[in-house]
C-alpha cells in the first residue's frame, strides 16, 4: 500500500476553512467532516484534517503556535504545471489568502506561495519533468 499523509491543522472556524479550501478545488469527504473537524482531500494520497483549536490542543496536549506572527510549517504541494501552480495561488487570493512571496521562477522550477485565513503557510510548485537529474 502507498503511504498516504494527513496533515492536522488548527482553526478558528472549520466551516469558514471549508469555504476557503475549497474554492482551491479541494474536496471535503463528508464521513470526517462535523462541526470540529473536516477531512479536506487535496489529492488521492494527500489530505488535511481541519480541527478546531480546541480539538488541536486536546489531541496534542500543546499550545497551539499563532500561525500568523510565527513560522510552524510551510505545505507545499507539488503540482502537474505552472498553470495549476497560478490556478492554486491565485483562488487563494481570491478566497481571502495573503501572497507570502512572489513568484519563484527558476525555469525548471516554478512556485507560489500564500498564507491562509489561519495563517498557515501553503507553497504550490511544479518542476519541469526536462530538469536535469
Amino acid at each position: 500500500m502507498p503511504v498516504k499523509i494527513a496533515v492536522n491543522l488548527p482553526v478558528r472556524s472549520v466551516g469558514r476553512s471549508i469555504e476557503f479550501f475549497t474554492r482551491l478545488g479541494f474536496a471535503v469527504d463528508p464521513l470526517l467532516t462535523g462541526d470540529a473537524t473536516a477531512r479536506l482531500v487535496i489529492s488521492e494520497e494527500i489530505s488535511a484534517m481541519l480541527v478546531t483549536h480546541e480539538v488541536f490542543r486536546r489531541i496534542t496536549g500543546r499550545d497551539i503556535a499563532e500561525a500568523r506572527t510565527e513560522a510552524e510549517v510551510v505545505v507545499q504541494l507539488q503540482v502537474d504545471s505552472r498553470e495549476r501552480v497560478d490556478q492554486l495561488a491565485d483562488a487563494a487570493g481570491e478566497a481571502g489568502a495573503r501572497t507570502v512571496f512572489p513568484a519563484n521562477d527558476q525555469g525548471f522550477l516554478y512556485g507560489r506561495g500564500f498564507v491562509d485565513l489561519d495563517g498557515h503557510m501553503w507553497d504550490a510548485f511544479h518542476v519541469s519533468p526536462d530538469a536535469a537529474r
